[in-house]
């Protein structure tokens, strides 16, 4: 594959000093492959080396010689597919063949309500530490605290106001891990399920000790202590990994990879990796660390960064991860499964999701024209990079898979960048995107980037991502949707923290990173509220002789829980019986439409009264992305209603639809049996024929006839005498 010489990220190694723990180590090993199943993909086992325990707290208090700034890491090679359309683009722009913007009319991505709701509570994260560009801003709101994770930088925060409880460089958080060395690309997640913080990043760029780390803490408090484990992602030693994706369920964490040559730098693959959950939160001593491994060479499957979903759902056994493939194709998307037992799993491509909400988004550029950045910026004429159209973060929630993503439009050569966001539903054959829609300015005056998305147990949803324009300084900003907003629709941006200076900051590279991603998730002490980490231009106060003008920053906003009225009423109705008509078929299909987002189940009862509201405890009930039910066989010689009703995700009914009345009556009687067939008259045996030579003569009589005389007949009568019959003879000639 053909890699452009700029298309290389590099790092330096940075020195940093690390607090004095044991070596004791769980060796990673590799099984055989794993049985092939049909459609899904081989895996090998393996367990990762384990660290003694970490206490965050305990490393905040080590000192640190003062780091060395890092050079900022350039693109990866990008899959050959894209790379072929930037470079198209670069000979447009070259051949002075680029087209100018053009001013379009929005497409009705924006909510009647209008703008987003207020934030309840906006503070400081973390400052620029001077260590990295990009920052990879991300991180997470627990139960009483914040965690903050970027290149360079963890703390713990208070939730309250925003004061620093702890803070340690990444390194150091990962300095019990024999060789981690540069750690880089970190995420973190809160798993409300167990109370436990996730964090994950990969270390070693381009080098032969390259690894993908894993913390677990061992507690709500991220303060506290952590399990730690660490894999090389390549025995051979020839590949490195790089832009981590994570996500969980009850029974794995999910890492995936971007697998790069060490020389070169050529994309070759993308690595994912099942952790059991159970065993990693356990420790070392209870086998944490194992995990399986499914691997996806591009030349073979053509895949580039799949974002596994962190899911909401306590009792769902499967995991979903997605894709962005190709936004110019018809099905520009991609999502696959893992499921089955922990240990023996199987990774498995499901049909691509597909939709009208898909179509009416139309084609989409993954990548925009090459160059020092793409958006522009108040004060200055370089740009800031937009990255690509990469997935970074998606959430299972009610059923249905949330995914976000920065897109290039027009398709056929980027004028400005839109935020793009979906709701797939994965349950049927061919997975439906339920709702779609775009954060984008018609004019291409202002850009979007770098998007992340959460939803909570009313399927609300927040999108958090930065924004640029020429009459602004690179600011965070938000968007929220109500579930009972129009389907396809956010309302409109606000910028919660603007931009307070122009941004340049390459570290002698050669693109003016910005990103990579952000973080945006629900408040699991409510499952309501949303909160929101974003980057944004900070006003720089170095020297004006600086080569690098720039200073990026990260802010916190809050969106506190939102008022809800209840799920709008079902409209159900029957395929096969007609209310009020007669039916002999006791078994009732009854289909409805969702009338909007709210509904997160269904309640419903089969009863003979016209009016009896369901109960969920004791009553039938449904998923939120159920459509239709089917009754049991209703008894006949009554009518029957089904009575449906719609809960939000805080248990408020909607008002019950009562369908009926079914009349189910009994077949008529069967009639009565025809009688049996009437037996034919007795009749007298015909007589047996003659006997040949025989003669013929009455009963009781005997004849000795002689030569040449006729034989005299002598009948022989019975006579009456004294009460006795006796014989009396005669004579007859």
């Amino acid at each position: 594959m053909h890699v452009r010489a700029s298309g290389r990220r590099h790092a330096a190694v940075a020195a940093v000093l690390a607090l004095a723990f044991g070596s004791a180590a769980i060796a990673g090993s590799h099984s055989a492959s794993a049985p092939k199943h049909q459609g899904a993909m081989e895996s090998t086992r393996g367990l990762a080396t384990a660290a003694p325990v970490v206490n965050l707290g305990r490393l905040t208090l080590a000192k640190r010689r003062q780091a060395r700034k890092l050079m900022g890491r350039e693109r990866d090679a990008l899959p050959e597919r894209w790379q072929r359309r930037q470079e198209r683009f670069e000979r447009l722009r070259a051949a002075g063949h680029a087209p100018g913007a053009t001013t379009r009319p929005a497409r009705p991505f924006r909510a009647a309500v209008s703008p987003s709701p207020a934030l309840a509570t906006s503070f400081k994260a973390v400052d620029d530490n001077g260590l990295f560009v990009p920052p990879d801003t991300e991180g997470a709101p627990g139960l009483d605290k914040l965690l903050v994770t970027v290149n360079g930088t963890v703390q713990v925060q208070n939730k309250s106001d925003g004061s620093a409880v702890s803070t340690t460089s990444l390194n150091n958080f990962f300095s019990a891990i024999p060789g981690a060395g540069v750690a880089f690309d970190p995420r973190v997640l809160y798993d409300p399920y167990a109370n436990r913080w996730i964090v994950v990043a990969v270390s070693n760029a381009e080098s032969a000790s390259a690894d993908v780390l894993l913390a677990v803490s061992q507690s709500s408090d991220p303060a506290g202590s952590w399990n730690e484990y660490a894999v090389d992602v390549d025995a051979t030693n020839t590949v490195w990994g790089d832009y981590p994706t994570v996500g969980f369920n009850k029974n794995w964490i999910v890492v995936s990879l971007n697998m790069f040559t060490n020389s070169g730098g050529g994309f070759t693959a993308t690595q994912t990796y099942a952790f059991d959950k159970a065993k990693a939160y356990a420790g070392a001593g209870s086998g944490g660390g194992a995990y399986q491994l499914f691997t996806r060479p591009y030349f073979t499957y053509g895949d580039f960064t799949l974002a596994p979903a962190a899911t909401h759902d306590a009792n769902a056994s499967d995991l979903y991860l997605a894709e962005d493939y190709d936004g110019t194709s018809s099905l520009p998307l991609r999502l696959f499964k893992l499921s089955g037992p922990v240990g023996s799993a199987t990774l498995t491509r499901l049909a691509d999701p597909a939709g009208a909400s898909l179509s009416a988004l139309g084609p989409w550029s993954d990548v925009a024209p090459g160059g020092v950045g793409f958006a522009p910026q108040l004060g200055s004429t370089r740009k800031i990079d937009n990255g690509d159209a990469r997935l970074s973060q998606c959430v299972y929630r009610n059923g249905s898979i949330w995914c976000a993503n920065t897109v290039f439009l027009p398709s056929s050569f980027p004028s400005h960048s839109a935020v793009q966001w979906y709701e797939i539903d994965p349950a049927s054959s061919t997975p439906n995107l339920v709702s779609a829609g775009r954060i984008s300015d018609g004019t291409g005056a202002r850009f979007f980037a770098y998007p992340s998305i959460a939803v909570n147990k009313y399927n609300d949803a927040l999108l958090g991502f930065s924004r640029f324009a020429s009459n602004q300084y690179a600011s965070a900003d938000y968007a929220y949707r109500s579930c009972s907003d129009a389907p396809n629709t956010f309302r409109d941006e606000v910028a919660y923290k603007p931009g307070d200076g122009a941004y340049f900051k390459t570290y002698g590279g050669t693109v003016n990173r910005w990103g990579d991603y952000s973080g945006t998730w629900v408040d699991p002490t409510d499952d309501s509220s949303l909160w929101t980490i974003q980057e944004y231009a900070e006003l720089f106060t170095g020297l004006k002789s600086s080569k690098n003008p720039g200073t990026w920053g990260t802010w916190w906003g809050t969106l506190g829980p939102q008022t809800h009225a209840g799920p709008a009423a079902p409209s159900p109705a029957s395929s096969d019986h007609t209310p009020g008509a007669s039916s002999t078929n006791g078994i009732v299909h009854v289909s409805w439409t969702p009338p909007d987002d709210c509904a997160v189940s269904y309640a419903y009862k089969w009863s003979t009264s016209p009016t009896d509201p369901p109960n969920p405890a004791n009553d039938g009930t449904l998923a939120g992305n159920a459509v239709a039910l089917t009754s049991p066989e209703l008894a006949a010689g009554s009518s029957w209603w089904l009575h449906l009703e719609a809960l939000d995700g805080g248990g408020t009914p909607s008002e019950v639809a009562d369908l009926g009345p079914f009349p189910i009556v009994s077949l008529p009687s069967p009639p009565p049996p025809p009688p049996p067939p009437s037996p034919s008259p007795a009749t007298s045996p015909p007589p047996p024929p003659p006997v040949a030579g025989a003669s013929s003569r009455p009963s009781g009589a005997s004849c000795s006839p002689s030569r040449g005389r006729s034989c005299r007949l002598h009948i022989v009568r019975p006579v009456r005498s004294h009460g006795v019959f006796r014989g009396r003879s005669r004579s007859a000639a």
